[in-house]
């Protein structure tokens, strides 16, 4: 038969209780899983005193309560419901709803009540992990003098990809408010990369939404997500986490991050990594550096606070990704000398993507970069499904004279795309496309021109490597997107990302003229495993 133990530690009682006064009784809803499991409760407050009690199942439920295997369980999303009365008083209170965790209550000599924060955890064999909503919290004594209490608990939202997402898409506009260099994201494309209906990613993965809440204001966001195609590929029980912006406070951070390594371990999962919103093919990392320049198209944008709340959190750095920054400059003779001696082989040549038909050159594309990025770390293939919302997307951005091919003898063997910085064009409309912000955006990219450009991709087949006659073919397109870009007006753009250790790529944007001038990070965590 499956024993739990409850650990109730509780901190905050009034001044002057003692401490063997504070009898807390609660009821323990367990997992439906046949494993061996205990749940850990913390209760906190903000006086000195603490007390602490450990009960064991039978106590808990008190006489007539039976046990918990007697009160049912919950499926494997719901969160541990924690529900307490004072003995004698019959069966215990009706469950809590999930998103708002349990519920745990006790008594002073007082007979008066105070909210602290209760954490709730499962703890399987030795391990222990984070389950179900990580606030709950009804309990405790008054301040002795009889004021109300005052809330502390953090309450954990789940919310529903494609529907329930308001809050959570337009939580940066608050978070970011008073940061100069934020660029808002349109909401409109937001909301389509949230949405199952509207973005293939999630025809191969899972995605959880959460949102952290205290006294009735929300203080921060994540995601969970496990991506089947890298499972697939890359067999490493990795789950992902992403949109992790939170308010300065570690224990909102810890919260959500909780949350989602709670909900990845339900699943089977061995370590959480990222940011990556959603995918490592969308927006990655944790800005490290460089927090007073704008972040460009697709790339994403923090906090100084962001990157500690990780690490305080538990977590270690996985990878370090670079973005470089190239002023337009002379080109450097030997990039120059590369480039004559490319154009000079009669078999080479440049040809601009076609925009008339981007499905089909979007699938070159995708067949180009699924073959050079193959063996680069964190790698995911894109899905067919994938290119043609690409393709939809980008019809309306992209640049011939940006994007190309590099074909030899008609085939096309490397690719170059380079984006029109749309941040620029977008930075004041506030994630707004209407009524106004559309036809900013339109003028701004279509007859004004941005200065500023974003190279997204620059590679070749794997066949060319180590074949001399072409080895100056990626620094000679360098040298024709430069020589592209100059006349329409074109003033810097940002190369990124590339990955810290991807030393010959890092070698030739720096030879290129190219300095580093943001850092993001991945970040990982361990999770501990469940043993059946």
């Amino acid at each position: 038969m499956l024993r739990a133990r409850a650990a109730l530690e509780l901190r905050g009682l009034a001044p002057g209780v003692p401490q063997h006064r504070a009898r807390p009784m609660a009821w323990v809803h367990r997992s439906s899983k046949a494993v061996s499991k205990h749940v850990h409760v913390e209760l906190r407050g903000d006086s000195k005193a603490r007390a602490a009690l450990r009960l064991d199942a039978p106590t808990l439920a008190g006489p007539g309560r039976g046990t918990p295997d007697e009160r049912g369980s919950h499926g494997p999303r719901d969160a541990a419901s924690l529900s307490g009365t004072e003995p004698g008083q019959g069966a215990a209170r009706d469950q809590q709803d999930q998103t708002t965790g349990g519920e745990a209550e006790g008594n002073s000599t007082t007979g008066t009540r105070t909210r602290h924060e209760v954490r709730v955890r499962h703890l399987v064999g030795t391990h222990e992990r984070a389950i179900g909503s990580e606030t709950a919290a009804r309990l405790a004594p008054s301040d002795g003098h009889g004021h109300a209490p005052r809330l502390m608990s953090i309450e954990i939202r789940e919310h529903r990809p494609g529907r329930d997402i308001k809050d959570f898409v337009r939580f940066h506009h608050t978070l970011y408010a008073n940061d100069p260099a934020w660029v808002a994201p349109l909401d409109m494309e937001l909301m389509d990369r949230l949405s199952p209906g509207k973005n293939p990613f999630f025809e191969h993965a899972e995605v959880a939404l959460f949102s952290a809440w205290k006294d009735g204001r929300m203080l921060g966001r994540i995601s969970a997500q496990i991506d089947h195609e890298h499972l697939k590929l890359h067999d490493d029980g990795a789950a992902f986490f992403g949109f992790f912006d939170t308010v300065d406070d570690p224990e909102v951070a810890k919260a959500l991050l909780a949350r989602a390594e709670a909900w990845a371990t339900e699943r089977g999962m061995k370590v959480l990594r990222g940011p990556f919103s959603l995918s490592i093919n969308e927006e990655s990392g944790t800005l490290i550096e460089g927090f007073e320049h704008p972040p460009v198209v697709m790339m994403p944008h923090a906090l100084p606070h962001q990157a500690g709340l990780a690490e305080q959190a538990g977590y270690d750095k996985a990878k370090d990704l670079f973005c470089w920054r190239y002023d337009v400059q002379k080109i450097p003779p030997r990039a120059t000398r590369a480039w004559e001696a490319v154009d000079a082989l009669p078999e080479v040549r440049f040809r601009s993507v076609d925009r008339s038909n981007m499905l089909s050159e979007l699938e070159i594309l995708l067949e180009i970069f699924n073959d050079a990025w193959s063996e680069n770390w964190g790698f995911v293939p894109s899905t067919p499904a994938e290119v043609r919302k690409a393709a939809a997307d980008m019809k309306l951005l992209i640049d011939p004279d940006l994007a190309f091919f590099a074909e030899i003898d008609g085939r096309p063997m490397g690719i170059c795309v380079c984006l029109p910085n749309l941040n620029e064009a977008t930075r004041d409309i506030h994630g707004k496309l209407f009524p106004f912000g559309f036809a900013k955006m339109l003028w701004r990219l279509k007859v004004k021109g941005p200065k500023s450009a974003r190279l997204m991709l620059l590679g070749l087949r794997k066949e060319l490597r180590g074949v001399k006659r072409y080895g100056a073919l990626s620094t000679a397109m360098y040298v024709e997107l430069t020589r592209r870009g100059v006349p329409k007006g074109y003033e810097w753009a940002e190369l990124s990302w590339t990955l810290e250790d991807n030393r010959p790529i890092n070698l030739g944007i720096r030879a290129m003229g190219g300095e580093i001038y943001k850092k993001y990070r991945i970040f990982e965590k361990a999770l501990p495993q469940v043993n059946a």
